[in-house]
């Protein structure tokens, strides 16, 4: 987390989060991009939400790497949010920086 006042580093802080992906299947469309990057058109990737509230998918690109029977996925997104907090306007932007393995058993 980082938290700007007048575009001055205010706060910064990192955490793990672990959460389950919604299943897939064959069918999901995606878009290889060269040799290491990959489009998923149908929203295959979850973006984090607050515990408790429900999963989103949205439309995402990302790097992989494929070693074995390990598929690492690799993504950097911003989410930002206008919000009212007491009659002030607050932009809110979320960094993640995510990685998901997928290991075949």
């Amino acid at each position: 987390i980082l938290s700007f006042e007048n575009n001055v580093l205010q706060l910064e802080d990192s955490s793990d989060i672990n959460t389950t992906i919604p299943p897939s299947s064959a069918e999901t469309k995606y878009k290889l991009i060269g040799n290491d990057s990959i489009y998923f058109e149908a929203g295959t990737l979850t973006s984090p939400s607050a515990p408790g509230s429900p999963t989103t998918t949205i439309p995402a690109g990302c790097k992989y790497k494929l070693e074995g029977n390990r598929l690492t996925f690799f993504m950097k997104m911003s989410m930002p949010q206008i919000i009212n907090q007491g009659g002030i306007t607050v932009k809110f932007t979320q960094y993640v920086d995510v990685s998901i393995v997928l290991e075949k058993q």
